[in-house]
């Protein structure tokens, strides 16, 4: 071999090429187009409240009270508060069974009244009592309607009437004053004027 062929310079390695890495495309996504009309989130949206209807007026109810009923106004009221037929009758119902206790603790309490008048006077009870019935007879017109009064209001059974009744016929006794029933309403009027404005008598007397 000669030297030529063992003096030869291996040639240079040449480095490969580096390819640069590809651009990867960004992942992001963009934001959805939210509606103009769409709260942000987590509120709730506003209800859309329907228009309110209009509510047609009521028929007029014709109401019937009870035979004799002394208030017939009571259905002005019920009108206003719109009642129906079965309502008035359930307040009516309420007012009279009201009005019934009433009576029966009034007249109890008369009858418990009495009987104490009864233990005040005693033996003179009845003899008292027809004294102050002559005083209602001496002074009543003839409408009697002082009588009917009394009976009407229960103050026929009333303890203080029949206290003021027999007053005014004890003065009038010992006044001479006999009180009869079958006087006329004149004469008992008269009579009651000269007791009690015997001035006034006197003066009538002298013209």
């Amino acid at each position: 071999m000669s030297d030529e062929n063992t003096n030869e310079t291996p040639p240079a390695e040449v480095p490969p090429a580096e390819t640069p890495p590809a651009e990867t495309p960004s992942a992001e996504t963009p934001p959805a187009e939210t509606p103009p009309d769409t709260p942000p989130a987590g509120e709730t949206p506003p209800k859309e409240t329907p228009p309110a209807e209009e509510t047609p007026p009521a028929e007029k109810v014709e109401y019937n009270l009870p035979k004799d009923f002394p208030y017939p106004e009571v259905t002005d009221m019920a009108e206003d508060a719109a009642l129906s037929q079965e309502q008035l009758d359930k307040v009516l119902k309420f007012d009279q069974t009201r009005s019934e206790k009433n009576l029966k603790a009034f007249r109890q309490r008369q009858a418990e009244e009495i009987e104490g008048l009864k233990t005040e006077w005693g033996d003179e009870f009845k003899t008292n009592v027809a004294a102050a019935n002559r005083v209602i007879k001496h002074f009543d017109n003839e409408q009697k309607d002082l009588t009917r009064f009394l009976h009407a209001t229960g103050g026929a059974n009333s303890v203080v009437v029949i206290k003021f009744l027999h007053a005014i016929g004890s003065v009038l006794q010992e006044d001479g004053i006999v009180l009869s029933a079958t006087e006329s309403t004149k004469e008992a009027k008269k009579s009651a004027a000269q007791t009690l404005y015997p001035t006034m008598a006197k003066s009538e007397g002298e013209t």
